[in-house]
């Protein structure tokens, strides 16, 4: 092969792995920022669900228990739990993910001391809640990971520290209504410390690449052609000159 035409080819070469390098790199960080923005959703709604359930649900059963219309003893975990309220909630848009063939979305209110057994940490949420307890001054994680051959971007991120508020049913069980520590026999969720952080929130949300594969090659492909085109145009129009 002539020189003058195996230098353009080496060239066109050298962009077209360039331009993969490129184009892989700005396709993976999207696709991130993606699954990033869903744990965002995922979190302002949950935020917005726990407001509901502090400003509004828990106001009316208080008063319907000063009023005497419901026992001093009342609790339902399904109207006074925020993190029952939030897993029923999860589970039930896991539901329709699958009915829709998504990916569904791992979500969970991971604690040491749970009072549902499903809500116990497992070895890494164990690792992070000790990790934020640690460094107070650390308010998320997140790492990409890899299971059942999937790609997810995994994130956590702590509950707020026991405040008064809290002790009132996470400290000792007498201190708790009467039907919570029925329900909870186990005494899960109790003997609870001022100032410790009990829980986080653990996520992982899918990475998904809609035509990943065609763009890479499309785009690779005809970077690296567009450049020998040029090359041989401004080759011509300069021997023209010539």
């Amino acid at each position: 092969m002539k020189r003058r035409t195996l230098v353009p080819l080496i060239f066109s070469l050298i962009v077209t792995v360039i331009a993969s390098g490129v184009i892989h790199y700005t396709l993976t960080m999207y696709f991130i920022r993606q699954a990033k923005d869903n744990i965002t959703n995922i979190l302002l709604f949950n935020k917005e669900l726990t407001l509901y359930i502090k400003k509004i649900v828990e106001p009316a059963v208080f008063e319907a228990i000063r009023d005497g219309r419901i026992s001093k003893d009342f609790y339902d975990p399904k109207l006074l739990s925020v993190s029952h309220t939030l897993r029923s909630m999860h589970e039930l848009n896991n539901e329709i993910r699958e009915k829709r063939n998504l990916v569904t979305v791992y979500y969970k209110l991971a604690s040491n001391n749970p009072r549902n057994p499903v809500n116990k940490a497992d070895e890494q949420e164990a690792k992070l809640i000790k990790f934020f307890n640690e460094n107070p001054d650390i308010k998320e994680y997140e790492k990409l990971v890899e299971v059942n051959g999937k790609n997810f971007l995994y994130y956590a991120k702590p509950f707020p520290r026991n405040n008064g508020y809290c002790l009132g049913c996470h400290s000792i069980p007498e201190k708790a209504p009467l039907n919570m520590r029925k329900l909870y026999p186990q005494g899960g969720g109790f003997y609870e410390k001022f100032g410790e952080i009990r829980g986080i929130e653990s996520l992982r949300s899918p990475i998904e690449y809609p035509g990943y594969m065609t763009l890479m090659v499309t785009g690779s492909a005809g970077s690296g052609l567009l450049t020998m085109l040029a090359i041989f145009f401004f080759r011509r129009l300069f021997r023209a000159d010539i």
